[in-house]
C-alpha cells in the first residue's frame, strides 16, 4: 500500500488544468481532506472524457460512499 499525503489529483487535459490540479490540492488540503481522488479534467481535449471516466473506475468507490463519483 502506497502512503498518500494529502489527495490524490488525477489530470487530464491541457496546462491550465494541471495548474488548476494544483489549486485544487491546496484547496483540498486547507479544507482537510487527505483520502480523496480529484480528477480534473476538461472536455475540450477529445481524450479527456474517456480517460476521465477510466480514471474513475480505477479509483473504486471510497468506503461507504458506493456509487460516489
Amino acid at each position: 500500500m502506497t502512503d498518500h499525503s494529502g489527495p490524490e489529483i488525477i489530470t487530464f487535459g491541457c496546462r491550465l488544468n494541471a495548474y488548476e490540479s494544483e489549486v485544487m490540492r491546496d484547496n483540498a488540503i486547507a479544507a482537510g481532506l487527505e483520502d480523496v481522488v480529484i480528477v480534473n479534467s476538461c472536455a475540450v481535449t477529445a481524450e479527456a472524457p474517456p480517460r476521465r471516466g477510466d480514471a474513475a473506475g480505477a479509483a473504486g468507490d471510497p468506503p461507504g460512499q458506493k456509487g460516489a463519483a
